[in-house]
């Protein structure tokens, strides 16, 4: 990709490739927001726009697993919302992973294994209740 493309060219590329696969209208929304939070980050955190740092990147002044490193720093801090709400670990992962896919479709090579050494990714959460007693079902259907 080249870097005097247009940010909004450079999202509508990536999430069109990813989109062909899936044909999800919930990806599509989801790849959008997730690249639109790294664009934020970058403005926020790094005052850069998404061309300074592919420029800053491709002359290795930035380490890209670095930046997402960085990356995740800002989402592990930020707050959203009213009620000032963190990231949960399953959005930041989220976020994560698409930003990484967002650079190597820019050409930028970054492997799993690079990143493990630097930083790891939040665990999942297993959000899962206890289920209903036999006893409850029962009295459920009766009533």
């Amino acid at each position: 990709m080249l870097a005097n493309e247009e940010t909004p060219d450079l999202i509508e590329l990536f999430i069109a490739k990813k989109y062909r696969h899936t044909k999800s209208f919930a990806t599509r929304t989801s790849y959008d927001n997730n690249i639109k939070c790294f664009y934020r980050f970058l403005a926020d955190d790094k005052g850069l726009n998404i061309s300074q740092a592919i420029e800053l990147i491709k002359q290795k002044k930035i380490d890209p697993i670095l930046l997402l490193d960085d990356f995740f720093t800002y989402l592990r801090n930020t707050s959203y919302g009213k009620k000032q709400k963190s990231y949960s670990n399953s959005t930041i992962r989220s976020y994560l992973t698409t930003t990484k896919e967002f650079l190597r479709f820019l050409g930028f090579k970054i492997y799993n294994e690079d990143i493990k050494q630097i930083f790891k990714l939040p665990p999942k959460q297993e959000n899962s209740e206890p289920g209903l007693k036999i006893e409850t079902i029962l009295r459920l259907l009766r009533n």
